[in-house]
């Protein structure tokens, strides 16, 4: 057993002692909510816990620890503070030698040995007669590497505490009484009081007192709430009192200008980090070191063309299936010879290095946002990248992201894929418009309709059509394409009258071009007389489709689809024009040709006998509509249950009980169905939205008016978030509140 001797220190020492450079505090230090109390370390058989403060860099994790320090001292609770820099192991080795050189004037001829010392120093034993034990803390500030530290993390001690901070998330890290303690970005409320605090204030308003602290909130927000960037920013702003927070804050969002610009060196002085020790440094390159490292481990070169992905994508989530894609795995290096070509291990791998050293959260409970990466880390990362890669990632992202559309339908991973989508077509439009649109630019327009964002999607669709103009005069496909996408969309929006009209325009364009025979022209002719019986022609509608299916039927035959549907929306057009009768006739022979074709419980059979028997229920044979309807809803429910098409034919059953009657059963029946819908498509889909007016109308015909009414109330400010303020649904909502609290 090896002993230790301590010889006597060379002078009296003076209590407290703090050995190292802790770093000063920051202007405008903003305490943290932190998941623990460092004040008050967890006991563990009597010997407190070393807690490892981890997370990106920038947030703030050596100002936390030099606060706790700095608190412990000012309350008379520390007799030796020790600060190392812990980025080496020679530099642990250093500090501690220091320390032992100090404390009981141990020998710097052998670094080991005089770190054992210290170590052997700092464990719990008697103190001399009439001494107290002596209360320590010994900060690892900044540890770059946990093997570094191994032999070297201090002892457990009841007298005792270790404060480690690090940008790795190693399990290792988390072993022998230590514990992890996550530090992310500020909450809004602490990093708007950190913008806007009593001290040294934040004015950035051209010499006015202050902007508000909603404008600090919107700048926090486009900082990502990232103590760094805010500690620059709020530097920048104090030394250019004429910048007002709106105009920084639209420098910020100026993708031309790098980071570099937007938070220029020498603005943060040392102290000025909220939270990033002594001399902060430039954003830009804050995170450089630890993408390297991250990049060099197994699977080595991985981890930055993942990132380089993710840089282009929402940094609130990506799938991970996204990141796994053959499309993505092809950027990676080849493999290095006797190893696999990249798969989705690989893949997992390198997320696996990129959250270790604190680049990337992961969250397997959400596996359609399960990746994400800071906005500020993605904005540098992306200024590294030459046009040549930003296209070949934007390009495979995009290719990624569509095979997920097609493979996942899930409403959860949707809406995240529209979301990714969404980022990507504005960080990289002009890549995924060279050499032709990608297709990942029509999806993400499509999913915008049908989650009930119509007018986001023609917004969307008027862009594209207008860019394909100009890049694509000649390409008339891709005209076509573009521009029945807005016609439909404009249509579906609520405005009939301009999707007629956009119809009619393409459909000018495609006489001019197709001939008459093309499938393409005789579509474009349906929609467009379609859309103009909704705009309020009903009549001119029914006499063209009445035409259009004579050609159809010359062009192609009688029992092709095209055919069928005209039919099926001149029937329409005539009820919509009060001729019930004319419209039962079309569809009974329908229903009567596909009970020929395809027998009378086939699905499409089954279908037609139902749009039959709705005329047949407006026409007074209610009962008769409710039986077909119910037909259906069987078939449906038996084939997909929480298919759309399954879900609305149970509300066409609902609505033919109360119509047979029975409005207490409808709304039973609509409580059914909505409570599916919401599971299955989500409180913001336009069908779950249609849902709960539809049950609310119900409800009034039930005789419960205020129940109805509180939930118009409740339904409207839902709808201008997902239709905004145009939309005809918000229109009948509306008008059926005003109806009902003035009846």
């Amino acid at each position: 057993m090896q002993h230790l001797h301590f010889p006597a220190p060379p002078a009296p020492m003076v209590w407290p002692c703090v050995i190292g450079l802790p770093p000063h505090r920051a202007d405008g230090y903003v305490r943290r909510a932190l998941p623990v109390d460092l004040d008050a370390p967890e006991a563990d058989g009597g010997v407190l816990t070393s807690w490892v403060l981890t997370g990106l860099g920038g947030t703030g994790k050596t100002q936390i620890a030099a606060e706790h320090a700095g608190r412990l001292l000012r309350e008379g609770r520390l007799d030796l503070l020790l600060w190392v820099n812990a980025a080496s192991r020679d530099a642990v080795l250093s500090a501690y030698g220091l320390a032992g050189e100090a404390l009981f004037g141990a020998s710097s001829g052998n670094p080991e040995r005089t770190a054992a010392e210290f170590m052997a120093w700092l464990l719990p034993r008697p103190p001399a007669p009439g001494e107290s034990p002596r209360r320590w803390l010994v900060v690892l500030d900044d540890v770059t590497a946990p093997s570094d530290l191994r032999g070297l993390w201090p002892p457990g001690s009841p007298y005792g505490r270790t404060v480690a901070t690090t940008r790795r998330r190693d399990a290792v890290l988390a072993t022998d009484r230590r514990r992890t303690v996550p530090v992310g970005v500020f909450t809004t409320a602490e990093a708007v009081t950190y913008l806007s605090g009593d001290t040294a204030p934040v004015t950035g308003s051209g010499g006015a007192e202050g902007d508000g602290r909603a404008e600090h909130a919107a700048l926090a927000e486009d900082l990502g709430r990232l103590p760094l960037a805010l500690a620059h920013a709020r530097a920048y702003l104090a030394d250019n009192p004429t910048l007002s927070l709106a105009a920084y804050r639209t420098e910020l969002a100026d993708q031309r200008l790098t980071l570099a610009e937007v938070f220029p060196e020498g603005f943060a002085a040392p102290g000025d980090g909220a939270g990033v020790g002594q001399d902060p440094d430039p954003v830009a390159r804050t995170w450089s070191l630890s993408v390297s490292r991250a990049d060099a481990l197994s699977p080595r070169g991985a981890a930055l063309p993942i990132l380089r992905t993710l840089s282009l994508l929402d940094p609130g989530g990506v799938p991970e299936t996204v990141l796994a894609a053959p499309e993505v795995l092809a950027l990676l290096p080849d493999a290095d010879p006797g190893r696999p070509a990249a798969d989705a291990r690989t893949s997992r791998l390198a997320l696996a290095n990129l959250r270790r050293f604190s680049l990337a959260e992961l969250d397997p409970a959400r596996p359609e946002e399960a990746v994400r990466v800071h906005g500020l880390v993605q904005r540098a990362v992306r200024e590294e990248m030459t046009a040549e890669e930003t296209a070949g990632f934007a390009r495979a992202a995009a290719d990624a992201l569509l095979a997920a559309w097609e493979s996942d339908p899930f409403p959860a991973t949707e809406a995240a894929l529209r979301s990714n989508a969404t980022v990507l077509t504005r960080r990289a439009r002009p890549y995924l418009l060279a050499p032709r649109p990608h297709e990942v630019l029509y999806r993400l327009g499509r999913s915008l309709g049908e989650a009930g964002r119509s007018g986001p999607a023609v917004r969307h669709f008027t862009a594209l059509a207008d860019e394909v103009r100009t890049l694509f005069p000649d390409d008339h496909d891709l005209r076509f394409k573009t521009l029945g996408y807005l016609a439909w969309w404009t249509a579906k929006s609520g405005d009939a009258s301009g999707g007629a009209a956009a119809f009619a325009e393409l459909l000018a364009e495609q006489l001019r071009l197709l001939p008459a025979h093309s499938v393409d022209l005789l579509q474009t002719r349906r929609s467009a007389a379609v859309w103009k019986g909704v705009a309020g022609d009903p009549e001119g509608a029914a006499a063209e489709l009445a035409v259009l299916h004579e050609d159809w039927v010359r062009i192609e035959g009688h029992d092709v689809p095209g055919a069928a549907s005209t039919r099926n929306h001149l029937a329409n057009m005539r009820a919509l024009a009060g001729d019930h009768a004319g419209a039962l006739a079309l569809h009974d022979e329908a229903w009567r040709e596909a009970r020929s074709r395809f027998g009378a419980d086939d699905p499409r059979t089954v279908q037609a006998r139902a749009e039959a028997m709705r005329h047949r229920g407006e026409l007074g044979d209610a009962p008769a509509a409710l039986a077909a309807f119910r037909e259906l809803a069987a078939v449906r429910e038996r084939h997909d249950p929480d298919h759309p098409d399954t879900l609305g034919t149970r509300t066409d059953v609902a609505v033919w009980t109360g119509r047979c009657g029975d409005p207490a059963e409808a709304v039973r029946l609509l409580e059914r169905v909505q409570a599916d819908r919401l599971r299955v498509l989500g409180a913001s889909h336009a069908h779950t939205l249609a849902g709960r007016e539809l049950l609310a109308v119900w409800r009034a015909e039930a005789g419960d008016l205020p129940t109805a009414v509180a939930e118009l109330e409740a339904l409207v400010p839902d709808q201008i978030a997902v239709f905004g303020l145009e939309h005809p649904a918000l229109e009948r909502t509306t008008r059926l509140l005003a109806r009902w609290r003035t009846g």
